[in-house]
This record gives structure tokens, C-alpha cells and sequence, in this order.
């Protein structure tokens, strides 16, 4: 539109300025010439006006023509639109001939490795007679594991930490009245039936902190559960689409992409804090139980359609 005002500012000005032309050339003609010579001048002007005349004409045939272009992008129809499926978490989309598509795979498993935390946490008053004797228990803690069947590459020191303890006098500067070390370490096993005999052993033999406890899943067990939830979740879009071409009369032809998530789960975590002293009662067992875990995985499936 913005263009056919210009040639239309154009055409006008070219025609205002034709007319004086005109009108000078007519007050001229007047002036110098006889009256017998008019008779020419006014056929000259009978022909630049119908000059004029065709300009106007071809100016509003250019309006016409634009306003006819304009009115067709207004009606052009939309290329595409959606389709819910009537079911929670479920993703249906047409556009430009594809059908895109969500499936999800959801099995219940049973984790096969658990993972616990322990620390050994000792306080001196000096911080070498603190490391000493929290080495002497982290050895024994190390060796009454490896007694219940654990090996080396599943124990590993995870942290180490030693720093002052203050105390803080009323108006006066803050003191260090000993030293404390801790050492962490954490167990990787697939032996679940010993996860409450690592804690009850560990502690018996002079941890004091079980800093957490949480069950996972070891890579071949990752690896197998995430085949079965592809092939479930490929299966889910599968049928889902079979609905929408079926109801609709349309025909997949082929399948333009494929997006696989990696699947999710919940890790149930125990937590607590042991502090063992000196004397106290020996306390029953420890129960520790993985239960089943829920596992869920998307593929997000674009459809070729005619």
C-alpha cells in the first residue's frame, strides 16, 4: 500500500504541473499569437488532456489492483493446528503434512546397588593426638566391612576435614579449645542384604555419623531397564497415532524424526545422624529395604502423513 500512494503522489504532482504548463502556455498563445492561429493551440490541448486523462485512468486501475492483493493475503488460511488427545501428559500436533506424537514407557523396578555414607568424627585437644585417633577407628571400621564380604573397589574415602573448635567468651576474643577431624567414607555395593549390617557394623566399630543412605541402579541394570522403556514408550505413540489416522482417514507414509529422553526416577534416601556414645545400649538391627522404584521415559515421535 505504501508504494501505491507514491506512484499516486507522483502521477497527481505530474498532473498539476501538466495544467500549469498548460495554462501558461494558453496565457502565451493569447499574448503572442493572432487569433487566427488558435485554432491549433486548442487542438494541442485537446490532446494533452486526454494525456492527462489516460494517467488518471492508469493510477486508479493501479488502486484497484493493489486493494485486490492486499484482500488476498487477509483471507489466506492458516497452515496448521492442534489436536489434544484427551489424555493427561498426552501430545498430538498436526503441521505441514506431519502428525507429531508423545509416548510414555513406564516400568516398576527393583534397585540393585545401594550406596551409604559413614563418617568417623573424633575431637583433642591438639589436632595431632585428633587424626591419630581417628585413624585407629577408621581402621577398624575398613576391616570389620571387608569381614562381611565387602572388597576394596567398593570402599572409597569420600572426604577429609580437620579444623579448630572456638569457644566464644563474653567480650572477649574467640578461643580454640581443641581440634576436630573427620573422615568419610562412602560404600558402593550390589549386596543389599548386608546394607543394615554395614551400618550396624560400622558404628560398632567406631563411626558416629551414617551421613545417608540411597539406592540406585548399576549401569547394566540401567541399560537393559532403559530398552524395555523405549520399546513401551515407542508403543504408547504407536498406538495413539493409529487412533488420530484411523478417526481422521489420514495414512502415515513415514517418520521424520524421533526424540528419546533419558528416563527418570525417584531415589528414596535415608537419612540419619548415629552418634554412638560410650556405654550405651546396643540397638536391634538396622532395617534397610530398596522396595521398587517407578521409571518413566518420553519419545516425542514427528509422523510423515498424506
Amino acid at each position: 500500500m505504501a508504494t501505491e500512494k507514491v506512484k499516486g503522489s507522483y502521477i497527481f504532482a505530474l498532473i498539476v504541473l501538466v495544467a500549469l504548463l498548460v495554462g501558461v502556455n494558453i496565457a502565451y498563445t493569447l499574448i503572442m499569437n493572432p487569433p487566427e492561429r488558435l485554432s491549433q493551440q486548442e487542438r494541442d490541448l485537446k490532446e494533452l488532456k486526454a494525456q492527462i486523462q489516460s494517467l488518471q485512468n492508469e493510477r486508479d486501475a493501479l488502486k484497484k489492483e493493489m486493494e485486490r492483493i492486499s484482500s488476498q493475503k487477509l483471507e489466506a488460511p492458516q497452515t496448521s493446528t492442534s489436536l489434544p488427545s484427551g489424555q493427561a501428559g498426552s501430545t498430538l500436533a498436526f503441521s505441514e503434512n506431519t502428525l507429531s506424537v508423545s509416548g510414555v514407557g513406564k516400568v516398576l523396578a527393583t534397585p540393585d546397588m545401594v550406596t551409604i555414607t559413614i563418617s568417623v568424627v573424633t575431637e583433642e585437644e591438639d589436632a595431632e593426638a585428633a587424626i591419630k585417633e581417628n585413624s585407629v577407628k577408621m581402621n577398624q571400621v575398613i576391616k570389620a566391612l571387608k569381614e562381611l564380604g565387602l572388597e576394596d573397589k567398593e570402599i572409597k574415602t569420600s572426604g577429609y576435614s580437620l579444623y579448630p573448635k572456638y569457644i566464644y567468651p563474653e567480650n572477649k576474643e574467640p578461643r580454640v579449645v581443641g581440634y576436630i577431624a573427620q573422615n568419610t567414607i562412602t560404600i558402593n555395593t550390589k549386596k543389599l542384604d548386608l546394607a543394615g549390617q554395614i551400618i550396624d557394623k560400622s558404628v560398632e566399630s567406631g563411626a558416629n555419623r551414617v551421613e545417608s543412605v540411597y539406592f540406585t541402579f548399576s549401569d547394566e541394570r540401567k541399560m537393559a531397564l532403559n530398552d524395555k522403556l523405549i520399546t513401551l514408550a515407542l508403543e504408547n505413540a504407536k498406538k495413539k497415532a493409529e487412533v488420530v489416522v484411523n478417526t481422521l482417514g489420514i495414512k502415515i507414509v513415514g517418520v521424520k524424526s524421533v526424540q528419546i529422553s533419558e528416563f527418570v526416577y525417584s531415589i528414596p534416601i535415608y537419612r540419619t545422624m548415629i552418634e554412638k556414645v560410650a556405654g550405651a545400649e546396643v540397638p536391634p538391627p538396622t532395617p534397610i529395604v530398596p522396595g521398587e522404584e517407578s521409571l518413566t521415559l518420553v519419545v516425542n515421535i514427528v509422523f510423515l502423513i498424506e
